[in-house]
């Protein structure tokens, strides 16, 4: 199903999941405009026992 944004499908998810008809998952798309700014963010991350 394709929605308009994010809070949208937030919404579609929840009514659908709350009446106990089906499970839903959401995934999000990102642009790439989007991916672009992830990768120029600097994140501390140290691998478990590293």
């Amino acid at each position: 199903m394709d929605l308009p944004g994010n809070i949208s499908a937030a919404v579609m998810g929840l009514v659908v999941s709350a009446a106990g008809g089906v499970r839903t998952s959401t995934v999000v798309l990102l642009s790439s405009g989007e991916i672009d700014e992830a990768v120029r963010q600097k994140v501390e991350y140290r691998a478990p026992g590293a």
